[in-house]
């Protein structure tokens, strides 16, 4: 875009009026074609987050499953009690912030996605054992530097004997447990208390 307008600027001059009509049609389409480009990212992000949305994380999915390796469910706690308390501008920031955390820890080859109001998946391709276990330390590390908590689980699968659903849901599973402890402890450092 830079090019076409600097050489509809300085090329008129060089070549005359007839470039000029040219570069009209040429920036014209370029414009068009920008305007798309815009348009097609805002449907795969997420306005809050910045992530990419539940849409991306299904297109996403279903092409080149065999490379998907492991598949990381994250579920904010506590946001209900943040909107609720603190209203729904705090529980927004506190997406924001923890998205945040989930784009600093993922590397090369895991993209994160908002696939719902607190809940999030880190997809990886061609990743180790040792690499997911690293994400989901990176992501605890990050999250414990912010005022908010989240729980984490993962499903692996080097040789792609799964589906991606039947790893969402161990992913899940795995979530869901570390939530329950979490709420656990809580619970009774609550009543020590």
């Amino acid at each position: 875009m830079s090019g076409a307008l600097a050489s509809g600027v300085i090329l008129p001059f060089v070549f005359g009026k007839a470039y000029s009509q040219i570069f009209c049609t040429t920036i014209s389409i370029a414009l068009f074609v920008y305007y798309v480009f815009s348009l097609f990212q805002l449907t795969k992000k997420d306005s809050l987050t910045g992530l990419l949305n539940r849409q991306a994380y299904y297109a996403d999915v279903a092409t080149d499953t065999n490379e998907i390796t492991a598949i990381v469910s994250i579920d904010m706690n506590g946001l209900k009690k943040t909107n609720d308390t603190l209203g729904h501008a705090a529980g927004d920031e506190a997406l924001v912030t923890l998205s945040l955390c989930f784009i600093r820890a993922a590397r090369s080859k895991q993209v994160a996605y908002r696939v719902g109001g607190d809940e999030f998946v880190i997809v990886c391709r061609q990743t180790s054992h040792n690499e997911v276990i690293q994400l989901v330390e990176r992501i605890h590390k990050y999250v414990s530097e912010t005022k908010y908590s989240c729980s984490v689980g993962y499903s692996y699968d080097p040789d792609n004997s799964k589906t991606v659903d039947v790893m969402l849901k161990e992913s899940d599973e795995m979530m869901y447990a570390e939530k329950a402890s979490y709420y656990l402890a809580k619970k009774k450092a609550q009543t020590n208390n």
